[in-house]
């Protein structure tokens, strides 16, 4: 709806979607709406002006933003994201987690969600966070809840990695979690050895029945012939 550049080189853009600031450098951009004190997140069209201190007005529908924008202070704190919480299909309960131990699943806990958060406190409703599971998703995934539900999972081991961005968009280092999800007990390795001994056991009395029948013939055939040659 309006661009404005201020002093140091940042982009100022108002839109129908609150106010951005843009970085050319970077090609970061920051949005600010009604969660950071906005009258309103919708602004007018070619309503905006820049006086001769560098201070921006800006009109929306619900009245007239005013600000110096070299005032904005930037969130640069480095804030932690942790795990908090499992939730499984068959299970409706929080269960607490712990990122310093795997967590192993059963083959019927396949369908989960795990919650985590980001220890900022400043406008927390501006946090975002990205995860992927190593192991299945081929990209991160970007949202605003706190939270990854993943769905028929086959057995096998996966790593989930989280990351957080705080009110100002600044990301945060990323915390680990190494899930396991076992198969069903028909799956497993020594089900697998028993499936082979039995197989082995079957084959072996198949390989004997024919066998000794072979050598049952042989001995019928020998008595026949001697049987022939006896002397009268």
């Amino acid at each position: 709806m309006g661009i404005l550049e201020d002093r140091k080189g940042y982009i100022w853009l108002s839109t129908a979607s609150g106010l951005i600031k843009f970085d050319p450098l970077s090609r970061s951009f920051q949005t600010y709406t009604k969660a950071d004190g906005l009258p309103s997140n919708t602004f007018n069209y070619n309503a905006y002006f820049k006086d001769n201190n560098g201070r921006f007005y800006f009109g929306g529908y619900n009245g007239l933003v005013s600000f110096d924008p070299s005032s904005f202070l930037s969130n640069t704190t480095d804030v932690p994201i942790v795990f908090t919480s499992l939730k499984t299909m068959n299970h409706s309960d929080d269960i607490s987690i712990n990122a310093s131990e795997a967590l192993e699943l059963n083959y019927n806990q396949n369908v989960f969600t795990i919650e985590f958060a980001l220890l900022n406190y400043i406008k927390p409703e501006k946090n975002t966070y990205a995860y992927i599971l190593k192991g299945f998703d081929k990209q991160w995934n970007t949202t605003d809840k706190p939270a990854a539900t993943y769905m028929n999972l086959k057995p096998g081991h996966y790593t989930l990695v989280v990351k957080g961005a705080n009110n100002d968009g600044k990301w945060g280092a990323t915390k680990q979690l190494s899930i396991v999800i076992h198969p069903p007990f028909w799956r497993t390795w020594w089900a697998y050895l028993i499936y082979v001994l039995i197989g082995t056991t079957v084959l072996f009395f198949i390989i004997r029945f024919f066998y000794l029948k072979e050598l049952l013939k042989k001995k019928i055939s020998c008595i026949k012939t001697n049987l022939i040659f006896l002397p009268t």
